[in-house]
């Protein structure tokens, strides 16, 4: 345990904001756009199709903007030692200041390096009772890796 009994903040270098999952929606939405009108180009079997009139389209959309409504900006990740609690702080598109509260008791985590193209990433998954409830790679939402080691660091003391 911490023996100061200050509470540790860790926020992200770069805090992400609601305007940034938007713009992710319309990137999304514009490729799946491009890709509707390319397809009738790139495939010469077609005649006359009419765009957006494919099934396929609306539901790749679709599940593409539910995602990223449901999607979750990480703002702030605290360890309140007073209380004895993780406090994690966050956005989404729909909602302002949300935030998951977890007791030490309820907590467990997982630090460990992930396989990716780029080689590997470190990732931190947390849980409350058995329930995932923060799954952090490095670099996602503005966490770099020394932030993530911190907190990692952080939460060994409380074991």
């Amino acid at each position: 345990m911490n023996l100061n009994n200050e509470n540790i903040i860790i926020e992200p270098n770069r805090k992400h904001t609601r305007k940034d999952l938007f713009f992710m929606i319309l990137i999304g939405i514009a490729f799946f756009v491009s890709a509707e009108f390319l397809a009738p180009v790139l495939r010469h079997n077609l005649r006359n199709k009419i765009p957006f009139a494919d099934g396929f389209f609306f539901g790749i959309s679709i599940i593409y903007i539910v995602y990223v409504l449901s999607r979750k900006i990480y703002q702030k990740i605290e360890i309140d030692y007073e209380n004895n609690r993780l406090r994690i702080e966050y956005i989404t598109l729909l909602k302002k200041d949300c935030e998951n509260i977890i007791p030490f008791e309820e907590l467990e985590y997982e630090y460990k390096k992930i396989a990716s193209r780029s080689g590997g990433k470190w990732t931190l998954r947390i849980w409350k009772n058995n329930k995932k409830k923060l799954n952090l790679e490095e670099r996602d939402y503005g966490f770099e890796k020394e932030n993530i080691d911190l907190l990692v660091e952080k939460l060994k003391e409380l074991e």
